[in-house]
């Protein structure tokens, strides 16, 4: 499964994470999130060529899976196809504003290309939503040391909505609303 998968590949054992991928394909061919895995796993490997024609064939299978695109650009970035990496991570970038990744190894493509003042900006970018994620990890935390820590809840609420993620806001609003209905923060979020 791609859960098993998973596990492996965080206890640093590549190829057998890349075994439960490929079984996973071989279960639902279509599964993008088993071809991204497996395709990590080949950069991994060294197998730099089959990762490249994994993620072609995923992108032209499901064109939005952003990760898919800055991890294409990413092998372009390393093989010098700047070009072709600037124009997959601005993709991403339209598709996820907020994927801090995206707006790293845009930095970086910026910089190769000699614009660094556009560089500059994207890594800017990069360091403040890494930021957000880290406030929200840390809200998140809160949250779940004390269930009745109505502020943790709208600290991550808010956090949630400047990463535009509406849809996880919402809970967390609505539970601090069940508990106190009169809450600004939560009526406003």
């Amino acid at each position: 499964t791609v859960f098993e998968g998973v596990g492996a590949f965080s206890a640093g054992k590549i190829d057998e994470a890349a075994e439960e991928f490929r079984a996973c394909l071989k279960a639902q061919p279509r599964s993008a999130e088993a071809s991204l895995r497996l395709a990590t796993c080949e950069v991994e490997l060294g197998d730099v060529a089959a990762a490249r024609a994994r993620l072609e064939k995923l992108l032209a299978e499901h064109p939005h899976v952003t990760v898919a695109l800055v991890e294409l650009a990413k092998i372009d970035l390393d093989d010098g196809n700047n070009e072709r990496a600037e124009r997959l991570l601005t993709d991403s970038g339209v598709l996820e504003p907020t994927n801090d990744a995206a707006q790293y190894n845009l930095s970086l493509v910026l910089d190769r290309l000699g614009r660094p003042d556009e560089a500059a900006k994207h890594m800017a970018r990069a360091r403040e939503l890494q930021e957000t994620r880290r406030r929200l990890h840390d809200a998140l935390d809160r949250v779940n040391a004390d269930s009745a820590d109505l502020d943790a809840r709208c600290d991550a609420g808010e956090l949630w909505m400047e990463l535009d993620e509406p849809q996880q806001a919402a809970s967390l609003f609505a539970a601090v609303l069940a508990r106190d209905p009169q809450n600004a923060r939560a009526n406003e979020g």
